[in-house]
């Protein structure tokens, strides 16, 4: 006898997907073989494997009979818990350009979750910094020009005033 399985289509925002949840009596799943072809990633065999071939990856997949256009069919499906692992462990040079860097972005998340897991709730400096900081720096180090060049006109002003005096104009060219 199948267990009693329902699925559904849910809506991801920041990925701007569809993905078919499968929920189960161990709670929501979700197709891998979808998730490989909206991410790009050509061969699902390959991906399975190296799945398998994890130290806890293989606890969070399951094969559950879902709903195709060919039929009910078993498929291989991953827990919901550890869908930003896997996610994680994708080489991102193979997955859709349009995904690439929503997938880094993925990744600097978890490895913030993990750093606290590990460090506590420590704050600690990312090792590549966000597009942010880097805007920020680049902002601080252009007021002080600015301050700078502001201090040097003031300069420059004060010098003219002073050549202002000596200096003797010719006529005759207006």
């Amino acid at each position: 006898m199948e267990p009693a399985v329902t699925q559904y289509t849910m809506t991801m925002p920041k990925w701007h997907v569809e993905l078919t949840v499968v929920l189960t009596p161990e709670g929501p799943f979700f197709l891998i073989r979808q998730m490989c072809g909206i991410l790009g990633v050509a061969n699902v065999g390959q991906m399975l494997q190296r799945m398998r071939d994890d130290d806890l990856l293989p606890d969070y997949m399951r094969q559950w009979p879902v709903q195709t256009r060919g039929g009910r069919q078993m498929a291989w499906c991953i827990h919901k818990r550890a869908v930003g692992y896997w996610m994680a462990l994708i080489n991102t040079a193979k997955v859709r350009s349009a995904f690439q860097a929503r997938l880094k972005e993925l990744k600097r998340e978890c490895l913030d979750l993990i750093d606290r897991a590990f460090w506590g709730e420590v704050e600690s400096t990312p090792a590549v910094a966000p597009a942010t900081t880097v805007l920020l720096a680049q902002t601080a180090e252009n007021t002080q020009e600015i301050a700078h060049t502001q201090d040097l006109l003031l300069w420059l002003e004060d010098r003219m005033g002073a050549i202002e005096e000596k200096v003797y104009l010719p006529d005759g060219d207006e």
